[in-house]
Protein backbone atom coordinates (compact mmCIF):
# COMPACT_ATOMS: atom_id res chain seq x y z
CA UNK A 1 0.00 0.00 0.00
CA UNK A 2 1.25 3.40 -0.99
CA UNK A 3 0.43 6.53 1.03
CA UNK A 4 1.34 9.98 -0.29
CA UNK A 5 0.76 13.42 1.17
CA UNK A 6 0.03 15.90 -1.60
CA UNK A 7 1.67 19.26 -0.91
CA UNK A 8 0.36 21.19 -3.93
CA UNK A 9 -3.35 20.70 -3.26
CA UNK A 10 -4.43 23.39 -5.73
CA UNK A 11 -2.62 21.68 -8.63
CA UNK A 12 -3.91 18.26 -7.63
CA UNK A 13 -7.50 19.47 -7.42
CA UNK A 14 -7.14 21.16 -10.81
CA UNK A 15 -5.88 17.88 -12.31
CA UNK A 16 -8.69 15.93 -10.62
CA UNK A 17 -11.60 18.27 -11.37
CA UNK A 18 -10.72 20.36 -14.42
CA UNK A 19 -8.24 18.35 -16.49
CA UNK A 20 -8.61 14.91 -18.04
CA UNK A 21 -5.77 13.44 -15.94
CA UNK A 22 -7.94 10.96 -14.00
CA UNK A 23 -10.64 10.48 -16.66
CA UNK A 24 -9.76 6.84 -17.41
CA UNK A 25 -10.28 5.80 -13.80
CA UNK A 26 -13.61 4.50 -12.57
CA UNK A 27 -15.51 6.21 -9.76
CA UNK A 28 -16.45 3.75 -7.03
CA UNK A 29 -17.74 6.33 -4.61
CA UNK A 30 -17.39 9.88 -3.43
CA UNK A 31 -18.38 11.54 -0.20
CA UNK A 32 -18.22 15.33 0.01
CA UNK A 33 -19.03 17.26 3.17
CA UNK A 34 -19.79 20.95 2.84
CA UNK A 35 -22.89 22.71 4.22
CA UNK A 36 -24.56 19.37 3.47
CA UNK A 37 -23.11 15.99 2.61
CA UNK A 38 -23.08 14.54 -0.89
CA UNK A 39 -22.78 10.78 -1.32
CA UNK A 40 -22.16 9.49 -4.85
CA UNK A 41 -22.34 5.79 -5.61
CA UNK A 42 -20.46 5.02 -8.81
CA UNK A 43 -22.22 1.70 -9.49
CA UNK A 44 -23.78 1.67 -12.94
CA UNK A 45 -27.48 0.90 -13.30
CA UNK A 46 -27.49 -1.12 -16.51
CA UNK A 47 -31.27 -0.65 -16.91
CA UNK A 48 -30.57 3.03 -17.65
CA UNK A 49 -28.73 2.18 -20.88
CA UNK A 50 -29.96 0.83 -24.19
CA UNK A 51 -29.04 -2.83 -24.58
CA UNK A 52 -26.39 -1.84 -27.17
CA UNK A 53 -24.72 0.72 -24.91
CA UNK A 54 -24.42 -1.03 -21.54
CA UNK A 55 -20.95 -0.27 -20.12
CA UNK A 56 -18.58 -3.18 -19.62
CA UNK A 57 -17.48 -2.05 -16.15
CA UNK A 58 -19.53 -2.06 -12.95
CA UNK A 59 -18.57 1.56 -12.19
CA UNK A 60 -18.89 4.78 -14.14
CA UNK A 61 -15.88 6.51 -15.69
CA UNK A 62 -14.62 9.50 -13.72
CA UNK A 63 -14.85 11.64 -16.88
CA UNK A 64 -18.64 11.18 -16.91
CA UNK A 65 -19.09 12.34 -13.31
CA UNK A 66 -16.28 14.89 -13.01
CA UNK A 67 -18.40 17.91 -14.14
CA UNK A 68 -21.05 17.20 -11.50
CA UNK A 69 -18.45 16.78 -8.75
CA UNK A 70 -16.79 20.01 -9.88
CA UNK A 71 -20.11 21.86 -9.69
CA UNK A 72 -20.62 20.62 -6.11
CA UNK A 73 -17.16 21.79 -5.04
CA UNK A 74 -17.16 25.05 -6.98
CA UNK A 75 -17.28 28.15 -4.84
CA UNK A 76 -15.30 30.23 -2.40
CA UNK A 77 -15.37 27.82 0.51
CA UNK A 78 -13.34 24.65 0.86
CA UNK A 79 -15.14 21.43 1.74
CA UNK A 80 -15.00 20.20 5.32
CA UNK A 81 -13.89 16.85 3.93
CA UNK A 82 -13.90 14.86 0.73
CA UNK A 83 -13.22 11.22 0.00
CA UNK A 84 -13.12 9.88 -3.54
CA UNK A 85 -12.38 6.26 -4.36
CA UNK A 86 -11.24 5.61 -7.91
CA UNK A 87 -10.41 2.24 -9.46
CA UNK A 88 -8.49 1.04 -12.45
CA UNK A 89 -10.67 -0.44 -15.20
CA UNK A 90 -10.45 -4.25 -15.21
CA UNK A 91 -8.48 -4.30 -18.48
CA UNK A 92 -5.79 -2.01 -17.02
CA UNK A 93 -5.71 -4.03 -13.78
CA UNK A 94 -5.30 -7.22 -15.82
CA UNK A 95 -2.38 -5.71 -17.73
CA UNK A 96 -0.69 -4.73 -14.48
CA UNK A 97 -1.24 -8.21 -13.07
CA UNK A 98 0.43 -9.68 -16.16
CA UNK A 99 3.57 -7.74 -15.18
CA UNK A 100 3.80 -9.67 -11.91
CA UNK A 101 4.66 -12.88 -13.71
CA UNK A 102 2.06 -14.96 -11.89
CA UNK A 103 1.35 -18.13 -13.83
CA UNK A 104 -1.92 -19.18 -12.20
CA UNK A 105 -4.22 -16.17 -11.91
CA UNK A 106 -7.50 -17.25 -10.37
CA UNK A 107 -8.32 -13.54 -10.02
CA UNK A 108 -6.83 -11.98 -13.17
CA UNK A 109 -8.16 -8.47 -12.57
CA UNK A 110 -8.25 -7.57 -8.89
CA UNK A 111 -9.69 -4.29 -7.72
CA UNK A 112 -6.95 -1.68 -7.77
CA UNK A 113 -8.05 1.42 -5.93
CA UNK A 114 -6.80 4.96 -5.46
CA UNK A 115 -8.26 6.63 -2.39
CA UNK A 116 -8.23 10.43 -2.29
CA UNK A 117 -8.88 11.96 1.13
CA UNK A 118 -9.07 15.71 1.60
CA UNK A 119 -9.39 17.31 5.02
CA UNK A 120 -8.48 20.85 6.04
CA UNK A 121 -5.21 19.44 7.41
CA UNK A 122 -4.17 18.15 3.96
CA UNK A 123 -4.72 15.77 1.08
CA UNK A 124 -3.63 12.13 1.20
CA UNK A 125 -3.59 9.47 -1.49
CA UNK A 126 -3.52 5.79 -0.63
CA UNK A 127 -3.63 2.74 -2.84
CA UNK A 128 -5.34 -0.55 -2.19
CA UNK A 129 -5.70 -3.88 -3.90
CA UNK A 130 -8.61 -6.28 -3.42
CA UNK A 131 -8.41 -9.86 -4.60
CA UNK A 132 -10.96 -12.61 -4.30
CA UNK A 133 -8.29 -15.14 -3.39
CA UNK A 134 -5.67 -15.13 -0.64
CA UNK A 135 -2.05 -14.70 -1.54
CA UNK A 136 1.11 -13.91 0.40
CA UNK A 137 2.60 -12.52 -2.82
CA UNK A 138 2.90 -8.74 -2.50
CA UNK A 139 4.15 -8.30 -6.07
CA UNK A 140 0.73 -7.20 -7.45
CA UNK A 141 0.56 -4.44 -4.83
CA UNK A 142 4.12 -3.38 -5.59
CA UNK A 143 3.42 -3.23 -9.34
CA UNK A 144 0.27 -1.18 -8.77
CA UNK A 145 2.04 1.18 -6.35
CA UNK A 146 4.87 1.67 -8.87
CA UNK A 147 2.34 2.41 -11.62
CA UNK A 148 0.62 5.01 -9.42
CA UNK A 149 3.99 6.59 -8.49
CA UNK A 150 4.82 6.88 -12.21
CA UNK A 151 1.37 8.29 -12.98
CA UNK A 152 1.68 10.94 -10.25
CA UNK A 153 5.20 11.89 -11.33
CA UNK A 154 4.25 12.03 -15.02
CA UNK A 155 1.47 14.52 -14.23
CA UNK A 156 3.55 16.60 -11.80
CA UNK A 157 1.42 15.69 -8.80
CA UNK A 158 4.32 14.70 -6.49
Amino acid sequence: MLSKEITDIRNFMHQLLSADTFDRFLLCQAHITMAISWQIDGHIHSRFYDSDNVPVEDYILWQEVRPQVYSILRGNRLPLSMKIILALPSKSAGLLMARTGEKDLSDPAPGMFLNILYQPSGLTLTTGLARSDFSLDKRPEEVFDDAIRSFLKKHGLV
